[in-house]
């Protein structure tokens, strides 16, 4: 009776852990799941940045072009391609900068996986040693109520003797 009692407790506890790796296992996939979103967000934002590159090559190509034809309009080519050199540097610093906060928001989903796995271990540990202790508790019990009986009987005794005494005197 005992022993089917303790395996339903243990059945519970199982299947309370089970759920419980079910939920990190979800969020590990959520996770996965973000950390795939950006390194694609990353890709477009690079092959973006890789079109206007090269936009902007082409441009100051066909500038560099004119500009031999077109001497007179020297000045004016001259001044496109250095807003074109300062797109083409903003441009890269914004890359560099999205590359950066990309990776730290990689770092951050990697460094939240390690401590909801970290987590889980404690979480298994805590329950094993609440499991352990509910176990002392239960016998502990069992003990008591066993003690409480014995009392129990030993008291009807000693009262049952005591009426037989006096009825006796």
């Amino acid at each position: 009776m005992v022993r089917e009692e303790h395996m339903e407790e243990e059945k519970g506890s199982l299947s309370k852990e089970k759920s419980k790796r079910i939920s990190l296992q979800a969020k590990k996939a959520e996770i996965e799941k973000q950390a795939e979103f950006w390194a694609s967000a990353e890709e477009k934002i690079q092959n973006e940045m890789n079109l206007k590159i090269e936009n902007g090559k082409r441009r100051h190509e066909e500038l560099t072009n004119e500009c031999t034809s077109i001497q007179r309009d020297f000045v004016e080519f001259d001044a496109n391609i250095a807003i074109l050199r300062k797109e083409l540097n903003k441009a890269e610093d914004e890359y560099e900068y999205f590359e950066l906060i990309l990776k730290r928001e990689a770092r951050q989903l990697e460094d939240k996986l390690k401590m909801l796995n970290q987590n889980l271990e404690i979480d298994e540990e805590h329950l094993e040693e609440k499991n352990y202790e509910l176990k002392n508790a239960e016998r502990r019990h069992e003990e008591e109520v066993k003690k409480f009986e014995e009392m129990k009987m030993e008291m009807r005794s000693m009262c049952l003797m005591s009426q037989i005494s006096n009825k006796a005197s």
